[in-house]
């Protein structure tokens, strides 16, 4: 009994390291017109065919987990799909439509403009990926992806390819959060929609 049992969770442990090859930091938006990081989000995409549990993971921007934002409890991301973790969850429900898969970090994750690193890591603390841009930060600029213009954001392309050189692996797109980076679906009133809110908010806010 004792050896099946071992036998079991050894098996546990290695479902739970392949699947986390599957999760990738997909996109990210960092651009914003303030000090502030309301307007920023990452997006996190499922390349395999299974859902995946990603309870007590942790995401930030330093390479030590103890400063990381703590994924809460009963967060799966579904095959296929995608999973916004997000600044302000306010803002992504009034400037792109979003209420559904996206998870608040507020303060906890700020990513600097001129350059930065974003790491992620799962409930071992293990690193499970890791994107770099600009200066980048504590990963330096080699091998960095270049810094975007206001309002894009930096993507992999296509979705989930990971060299591990995110000069390679990310370009810079119109954000497509909760989609697909080659997503182009978008129709006349939701453009219109987008730019309003655009001028309204750098008009307000500065953004």
């Amino acid at each position: 009994m004792k050896l099946y049992m071992f036998v079991f969770l050894c098996l546990i442990i290695f479902l739970s390291f392949l699947a986390a090859g599957d999760i990738t930091i997909n996109e990210f938006y960092y651009t914003t017109r303030t000090s502030g990081n309301d307007t920023q989000w990452i997006e996190l995409y499922n390349s395999s065919n299974s859902d995946i549990n990603i309870s007590g993971w942790k995401i930030g921007t330093s390479k030590n987990s103890n400063n990381a934002f703590t994924i809460p409890a009963g967060t799966i991301v579904n095959a296929k799909d995608f999973l916004i973790l997000a600044a302000s969850s306010d803002v992504m429900a009034s400037l792109w439509g979003l209420v559904k898969n996206v998870i608040e970090y507020g303060e906890a994750v700020i990513i600097d403009k001129t350059g930065d690193d974003i790491h992620f890591f799962n409930s071992e603390n293990t690193e499970i990926d890791a994107v770099w841009f600009g200066d980048g930060g504590e990963m330096g600029a080699t091998n960095a992806a270049h810094t975007v213009s206001f309002g894009m954001s930096l993507a992999r392309d296509p979705d989930g390819k990971d060299s591990n050189n995110p000069s390679l692996d990310f370009t810079e797109r119109f954000p497509t959060p909760d989609h697909s980076n080659n997503f182009t679906g978008f129709n006349q009133s939701t453009w219109g929609k987008i730019k309003a809110i655009y001028s309204i908010k750098k008009k307000l806010f500065g953004f």
